[in-house]
């Protein structure tokens, strides 16, 4: 499963169980989970496996206020480690909190790339206007 091999899988399971906070559902088949469930076992899935580049679309909208800030939390360590994330979001706190540079992206052309808060700002004078 995503290039990993079963022993660390299965040494790294109550890990990511608990972090995803599905530990009450490792019973029930994973394609009865709900859309919220499935985002937050492969956000866990994926931080557990200590990844050089991660690429995320929007991933914090998944779950509760309190499993949200863990993520957030998580993603902390990971960016202040060696993982380089890459991610989409439209939560500009979290861009803030996260990133060091930006792209804003409009209709699929680059409108800025570069320091976190000055692409902010230049999207947020063109948006309201």
């Amino acid at each position: 499963m995503f290039g990993i091999s079963r022993k660390k899988i299965i040494s790294n399971f109550d890990s990511i169980v608990d972090f995803a906070e599905l530990k009450d559902f490792v019973n029930v088949q994973v394609y009865q989970f709900s859309s919220g469930m499935l985002s937050r076992l492969a956000f866990s899935i994926a931080i557990h496996l200590e990844p050089e580049v991660m690429l995320l679309d929007e991933v914090f909208y998944a779950g509760d206020a309190g499993f949200r800030e863990k993520s957030k939390k998580k993603m902390m360590e990971l960016v202040k480690g060696d993982c380089t994330v890459v991610m989409v979001s439209h939560q500009d706190d979290m861009l803030k909190r996260l990133c060091n540079r930006v792209m804003w992206l409009d209709e699929g052309q680059v409108r800025s790339i570069g320091d976190t808060r000055q692409v902010l700002r230049e999207y947020g004078e063109t948006m309201s206007t």
